[in-house]
């Protein structure tokens, strides 16, 4: 008698079964990592714009309160020609108090009749001072706004000075791509002159 041994249904999957379920778990790993890694880029589109706009911050407040005890005589403000360097906002602080004379002594930066002023360079808002003769003190020079708007037709930092009012009005554009999107701030100030120290 010829007899062939039946065979036993084995347990495990089958190629297909293994396919199709490796396939499946591609596709749950792909789409979570692409969540995590859109999440990612959200959050690291909004740490840069929050970072821009605390730098944007810090540097109008930094300008403030040097600008608040500036000498009302000392301030000149210019209109932005497109060119860098130009100074646009320049005044003295109190640097010292003469006894002998019994008056205040101008200037910046503990520098007698040095001056500071305020400029675009290279797309930035830059803080420089000159000593008394106009040559520039580097070690001074500090970058506070980065990242200005140079692509509008209006300038990216006005000042202008109300001598009557004693006020300088002061805006600021700031324009960068974060993550392919285009973040502007604009910040308009009027800051008053204090002088605290005119005698």
């Amino acid at each position: 008698m010829n007899t062939t041994p039946c065979k036993t249904p084995q347990s495990g999957f089958t190629l297909i079964e293994l396919l199709v379920a490796t396939s499946l778990a591609m596709l749950v790993l792909g789409t979570i990592i692409l969540v995590q890694k859109m999440a990612h880029d959200g959050f690291d589109g909004s740490l840069n714009e929050s970072r821009m706009t605390r730098d944007l911050r810090e540097g109008m407040n930094e300008l403030k309160v040097e600008l608040r005890a500036a000498l009302d005589d000392s301030i000149v403000t210019a209109a932005w020609n497109g060119a860098d360097g130009d100074a646009l906002l320049t005044f003295q602080n109190a640097v010292d108090f003469n006894l002998a004379q019994g008056a205040t002594q101008w200037g910046a930066e503990g520098i007698v009749d040095g001056t500071i002023e305020y400029t675009v360079i290279g797309g930035s808002l830059v803080r420089r001072v000159r000593n008394d003769t106009g040559q520039l003190q580097n070690a001074f020079e500090e970058t506070l706004v980065r990242d200005l708007d140079m692509t509008g037709a209006a300038p990216p930092v006005s000042f202008e000075w109300d001598p009557a009012m004693r006020v300088v009005r002061l805006t600021v554009r700031t324009r960068k791509s974060l993550g392919g999107r285009d973040v502007a701030r604009l910040v308009e100030a009027v800051i008053h002159v204090e002088s605290v120290y005119n005698f």
